[in-house]
């Protein structure tokens, strides 16, 4: 939705792509530490600002500056020949100067508020109901386009993160679900941020069930703190994207499309998990910061009835 703007430079989850590189893994690695040198930062950016097949993915929208013309086919082409594509990538979809370098990542809960001191980066942090995220997770899983690597190693964060749930389920680790340690790394990952990040001005915190039911206005939000306006463009890809779950980007699944219905995928947990399920997740819950910040947004009932 941001991507959608015609002066932003997207670049997805660039430091997974890219953390073996030898210049940006050094930077990420000061960032896990806490090196908050803005000149950190600015190095980082100069190295994610080049158009990169890596770090794209469609749709691909005009942009100002530069045509977007044949940009789906050579992207696909440069993550299967890198060496011979992404030298012409560059070049053809040249980053304008004036562009806005926005990225979006995952699982960076150790450099959030890392960033955030610098001074230099506004971030936008999204968080969705935890049985919506574990339900997702089962799903992604069944597909195979997804992993199950942080339920395996949910107990170990825990240790880290979220020491008093750790010590209600430490006797029990070896009998639990996959619900469980899913949700158990959800409220490890979740806490770790959210300590961080609750109350800083950098951070603006969106609920995704929220992003859901009001979507343009909570963007008109996620613009102002980014400092963008929303042009005429970006508006009408939001409006063009909400609703239109029979549409998906080529050659990417529809696990990970940007088109669908947001109330349909809002709730779509309530009807892929039992009750059981989700009264385990909701267990789990009662350590989280995310559940005591954003609690009041979420419910717990399924759709074939349940607590409310």
């Amino acid at each position: 939705m941001l991507d959608a703007h015609r002066d932003v430079a997207y670049r997805f989850e660039p430091i997974h792509a890219l953390r073996e590189h030898p210049r940006v893994g050094p930077i990420y690695r000061k960032l896990q530490g806490g090196d908050a040198d803005p000149r950190l930062i600015d190095e980082l950016a100069a190295l994610l600002r080049p158009a990169n097949p890596r770090l794209d993915r469609p749709p691909f929208l005009p942009k100002r500056g530069h045509t977007q013309r044949g940009r789906t086919l050579l992207n696909r082409a440069g993550r299967v020949l890198p060496w011979l594509v992404a030298p012409v990538y560059r070049v053809a979809y040249r980053t304008p100067e004036h562009a806005r370098l926005i990225f979006k990542e995952v699982s960076m809960e150790h450099t959030t508020g890392t960033l955030a001191r610098s001074g230099r980066v506004p971030i936008v942090y999204i968080i969705r109901h935890p049985a919506a995220y574990v339900a997702s997770m089962l799903a992604g899983v069944e597909k195979g386009v997804m992993y199950d690597t942080r339920a395996q190693i949910a107990m170990d964060l825990a240790a880290e993160r979220a020491p008093e749930l750790h010590g209600a389920y430490r006797d029990r680790a070896d009998e639990l679900s996959m619900e469980e340690r899913m949700a158990i790394a959800w409220v490890a990952d979740t806490n770790l941020a959210l300590g961080t990040t609750l109350g800083c001005e950098r951070v603006h915190h969106v609920v995704y069930e929220q992003l859901c039911v009001d979507t343009m206005a909570c963007m008109e939000r996620v613009y102002a703190h980014v400092g963008l306006e929303m042009d005429e463009q970006a508006r009408g890809f939001i409006s063009a994207s909400s609703g239109n779950a029979d549409r998906s980007e080529v050659g990417v699944d529809s696990y990970f499309s940007v088109f669908r219905d947001p109330k349909k995928s809002m709730d779509k947990w309530r009807r892929q998990l039992s009750q059981a399920q989700v009264d385990q997740i909701r267990a789990v819950c009662a350590y989280s910061k995310g559940c005591e910040a954003f609690g009041s947004h979420w419910r717990w009932d399924i759709e074939r009835g349940g607590d409310g």
